[in-house]
């Protein structure tokens, strides 16, 4: 039994997060704040960690991966692009378009697609993947153990090291984690791997304390080597109450949702049955629904009651592909949707990037918006001298303006939205104009195909649209995690690869449960099964 290894079970919509970041207050306030070390999974969830422990120095938060890094010396990496186009030069014939280190796994490109660009993504990601495991080498297939050598020499010869070598030596080499700290929180336990567990139960046994929050029901990496497994292995006795805590109550999940997801979840091999109790305030309600992700406008159709009415609405697939043809509709209807639970947010509204890409025609459209006091209300910010005479010229070419209006406008006493108002005949000149401009910059700013999908959500929704939070959120249920939506439409359908481990036995087929208890727990009131659009589905009877 580990020394001073606590457990806390955060089943869906328990409130986990906010359990553990009043546990490092408390830990703070106890030995310091350079005594408490927040560790986690992944990088989404150790940055809404350090977002809510902003009294605990950056270095004390992280990724697991990120605190090897460190442990180890900082050695040259060489699982990035710019080292993997080295490796592909050298190597031709086993070449990788991306690398399956420590990936953004709250992304889509993190889902059981198995959809790797070749035979040698695949070799590589299940390397990766053995290693995580602690499969003896003996057990790796001969096309995994060729391509190990070869990768491995190449690393050799540059001095460097991947992801996997970085947990690999910080569990030979160290015996701390960095700092030394005296107390060690570690979140979304269940989607490490044996390897990685082995390393934080290590550098625990050396701390004070040493908690560990998960959920096994919510394990869904196993393709990247999670083993929930190694958690349940007798280091904590699940009867002693002091070191295994379950939080009881969920504040997301309703009483009818909790009971087809616990029916469903049940089914696996491998499933912790502690009780949490769903949310009091709403029976909630499961619906089966004739259409599938192959039928976008029949899908939303039947979302349209619900976005009618206020409601929030979440799509969620296994796959990326399977979210191809709702998004080509909503596109093309300019229907909003994002999905705030991804780090990386512009892949579907350039306007909301914000990391200083396309600075120019981004900017400028900003700069044109910000007055509109409609859309900001009391943030809204005055434009230059310059901004003004940008945009009111085309208004003057086009005759839109009175007579003279344009002079009114001094370099150094640029109006507000409403001194503009009164450049105009009639307030709907004004709406003409502000139409009209918006026109304009599309034709010669936002031209290229990335910007014409808010520029639609514009015309059709308005400019406040374009700022405001989506109410649909479109995503892969990896995408989602820890995100919730009044209704939640689940697709049960699989790729290739998903479904080989769907007919599997074992943890493979357990992971497929456990994603789509992970897609079903994330509804607040409505949960929608939809049909199956091939064979390559789960069965939801």
């Amino acid at each position: 039994m580990v020394k001073g290894e606590h457990h806390i079970i955060g089943p869906p919509g328990t409130g986990k997060t906010t359990y553990l970041t009043n546990l490092a207050g408390e830990s703070v306030e106890e030995v310091g704040w350079d005594g408490v070390m927040l560790c986690s999974f992944s990088k989404a969830a150790a940055w809404e960690l350090a977002a809510r422990n902003e009294e605990i120095p950056e270095h004390m938060i992280g990724t697991l991966h990120s605190f090897a890094y460190r442990a180890i010396g900082q050695p040259l990496l060489v699982e990035d692009r710019k080292h993997i186009r080295l490796w592909n030069e050298e190597h031709p014939a086993l070449a990788l378009k991306h690398t399956a280190g420590e990936a953004d796994l709250d992304e889509d490109a993190a889902t059981m697609d198995g959809g790797y660009a070749d035979e040698n993504e695949r070799i590589f990601s299940t390397y990766q993947a053995l290693r995580a495991r602690m499969v003896p080498r003996q057990s790796w297939p001969a096309s995994v153990l060729a391509f190990a050598k070869a990768w491995e020499r190449w690393k050799s010869e540059l001095g460097g090291v991947d992801f996997a070598d970085m947990i690999e030596i910080a569990l030979k080499d160290t015996l701390y984690a960095p700092n030394a700290p005296r107390i060690i929180i570690g979140d979304e336990g269940q989607d490490w791997s044996a390897l990685e567990v082995a390393l934080v139960r290590k550098w625990g046994e050396r701390a004070q304390r040493f908690y560990i929050a998960f959920d096994v029901n919510q394990a869904i990496y196993h393709f990247k080597g999670a083993s929930p497994r190694a958690l349940l292995d007798g280091t904590v006795d699940p009867e002693d109450p002091e070191r295994r805590r379950v939080l009881p109550q969920s504040y997301r999940v309703p009483r009818r949702v909790q009971k087809v997801a616990t029916w469903w979840i049940k089914r696996a091999s491998l499933y912790d049955d502690s009780p949490y109790r769903p949310r009091q305030d709403a029976e909630g309600a499961v619906r089966m629904l004739s259409a599938s992700w192959k039928m976008p406008e029949e899908v939303l159709r039947d979302a349209e009651r619900y976005l009618d009415a206020g409601r929030s609405v979440m799509l969620l697939a296994s796959c990326s592909y399977m979210l191809e043809p709702l998004k080509a509709v909503m596109r093309r209807e300019g229907i909003p949707f994002g999905n705030r639970y991804r780090r990386k947010r512009a892949d579907w509204n350039p306007l909301l990037r914000g990391d200083g890409k396309r600075k120019t025609a981004v900017d400028r459209l900003m700069a044109f918006l910000k007055p509109d006091e409609l859309l900001w209300g009391s943030e809204a910010e005055m434009w230059s001298a310059a901004d003004v005479q940008t945009w009111l010229a085309p208004l003057e070419a086009k005759g839109l303006l009175k007579r003279g209006a344009k002079s009114a406008v001094f370099e150094n006493d640029p109006p507000s939205v409403a001194e503009l108002m009164d450049l105009f005949e009639d307030p709907a000149d004004f709406e003409q104009a502000w139409n009209c401009n918006l026109v304009w910059y599309r034709k010669h700013l936002l031209n290229d195909d990335a910007f014409a999908y808010p520029m639609r959500v514009v015309e059709t929704r308005g400019t406040r649209a374009l700022f405001e939070e989506p109410l649909i959120t479109l995503g892969t249920i990896h995408s989602v995690k820890g995100g919730e939506a009044d209704v939640v439409y689940v697709f049960p359908d699989l790729s290739q690869a998903g479904y080989q481990e769907w007919c599997s036995h074992g943890e493979g087929r357990d992971s497929v449960f456990r994603l789509f208890y992970v897609a079903m727990t994330r509804a607040r009131e409505v949960l929608v099964l939809c049909q199956q659009a091939s064979p390559l589905a789960v069965d939801w009877r």
